[in-house]
């Protein structure tokens, strides 16, 4: 049995707890999207959106880009989870099912982003953890992070 991680300089106990994009979520993953705005380091925040409206739209497309629906051209499956952290959302990470020629170039199957709010908290490692479970669940067991 693995220990939950234990964060020495909070004296606190840290865990996540993952879950997939829908296509209705509440507010707080929308005020989250925006937090963290269009992306950094190398991470594009495909959700982030100008409005609710559009918001609604892009978590339509993206759930059914996790379930293989209508993609484009070099476009690869992925899903979205969400990390929580005592029921907020403290950042989320794709999951890409395969990767084409491109992506084994300029790509990967993980990439993720913490709330800026949220960062140096230890809750990025816990995610990519979390994110390469999920791919040893789904059968990626060669795993190529972004």
């Amino acid at each position: 049995m693995k220990l939950p991680e234990f964060d020495y300089l909070r004296g606190m106990l840290l865990k996540i707890y993952l879950k997939k994009l829908e296509t209705k979520e509440s507010s707080d993953i929308y005020q989250m999207i925006q937090e963290i705005g269009e992306g950094q380091n190398g991470f594009i925040n495909s959700l982030y959106s100008i409005d609710i409206q559009m918001f609604e739209e892009k978590l339509k497309r993206n759930y059914e880009m996790s379930h293989g629906i209508n993609l484009t051209e070099g476009i690869v499956p992925q899903t979205i989870y969400w990390f929580y952290h005592e029921d907020r959302p403290v950042g989320y990470g794709k999951l890409r099912h395969y990767l084409n020629e491109n992506l084994l170039e300029q790509g990967g199957h993980i990439g993720y982003i913490i709330r800026p709010t949220e960062r140096r908290k230890g809750y990025g490692k816990l995610a990519l953890n979390e994110l390469v479970k999920e791919a040893m669940k789904n059968e990626i067991n060669e795993i190529l992070p972004i």
